[in-house]
């Protein structure tokens, strides 16, 4: 083996490579092996890692998990609850630790308990708005349901808008504009934060 890739290598303990991460959905395994490379592949038994580092990575240095926030933020919360890694709060950020002392089968089963999905990938993929079809003639109520979509979209975040009052947006910017910046920013990763500072320029 050519000695010159080993620096540039990442531990990753035999316990999870065998018996936990082949049977991880992948939003976990991804955050699992992530969390790996942060902390063993730095010489560190624990790190600070933000949601905006799981999901973009750090710039020139990494490209993060390859999920979508709701999954990092679903997956984070699985692992944490099937006790497959450790979190300290505190206001500067979360410190994320693996459990080397870990039950294996627990953890699986816990997990997949958890998230009730296939090994088919769904679990991987970007969530999409639900969009209305405000086309229709008689259709009543369209401010409403506009309204009910923005307020659902805050609340699916991560860390939802407190006292969110999408009622102010439509009445300020109206349906039609309010509708068409739900189409094209409900389908993007990121897209209710973006949505959000495209109201500000």
């Amino acid at each position: 083996m050519d000695k010159q890739l080993i620096p540039n290598s990442t531990q990753i303990p035999n316990l999870l490579l065998d018996f936990v991460l082949p049977e991880l959905p992948s939003g976990e395994m991804r955050c699992l092996l992530y969390i790996c490379r942060r902390t063993f592949g730095f010489h560190k038994e624990q790190d600070r890692i933000s949601f905006s580092q799981f999901v973009k990575g750090i710039k020139d240095k990494d490209k993060g998990c390859g999920v979508t926030r709701p999954v990092v933020s679903e997956s984070i919360k699985n692992l944490l609850e099937a006790r497959a890694i450790f979190v300290q709060r505190d206001t500067r950020g979360n410190v994320y630790k693996i459990n080397l002392d870990l039950n294996p089968a627990e953890v699986v089963k816990k997990v997949n308990q958890l998230r009730k999905l296939t090994k088919s990938g769904k679990e991987s993929k970007p969530k999409v708005v639900k969009l209305l079809n405000l086309q229709k003639k008689g259709n009543i109520g369209n401010k409403e349901k506009i309204c009910l979509t923005l307020k659902d979209w805050n609340e699916r975040q991560s860390s939802p808008i407190v006292n969110f009052k999408p009622e102010n947006i439509v009445n300020k910017y109206g349906i039609e504009k309010i509708d068409q910046m739900i189409k094209y920013y409900g389908q993007r990763n990121g897209g209710f934060s973006e949505f959000l500072r495209s109201l500000k320029n």
